[in-house]
């Protein structure tokens, strides 16, 4: 299963901030505003660390693209994992409540 997030694509190349655009776009799109703190817990490093990275105070490691790219797809089959089990579970309960409905009807007919 493939989830796709809808987001703006910047059509000119990028420059030397890529990786640090590239934290930004993974930051704001699977944790919102307050990304920051949550991409640092994925990252195995401080919040510190990555306020440092975006305000150019230290250099970005070398495999954050690679490690910003791991994170995208574990978190994409976990969703994925997560609409299996909800859909799941919504079949199994429009399941149980089409059996309960006919028991009734049944017991109501006799």
């Amino acid at each position: 299963m493939v989830i796709s997030l809808h987001l703006p694509r910047n059509t000119e190349v990028m420059g030397e901030n890529s990786d640090l655009d590239l934290l930004r776009l993974v930051g704001e799109a699977l944790y919102g505003e307050r990304w920051q703190a949550p991409i640092a817990c994925d990252l195995g490093v401080s919040d510190r660390a990555v306020r440092y990275w975006l305000s150019a105070a230290t250099r970005l490691p070398e495999d954050l693209g690679a490690r910003l790219l791991t994170i995208v797809i574990r978190k994409q089959d976990a969703l994925g994992n997560l609409e299996d089990d909800v859909r799941n579970r919504l079949a199994l309960r429009a399941s149980s409540e089409m059996t309960a409905s006919k028991s009734i009807q049944a017991n109501e007919g006799s």
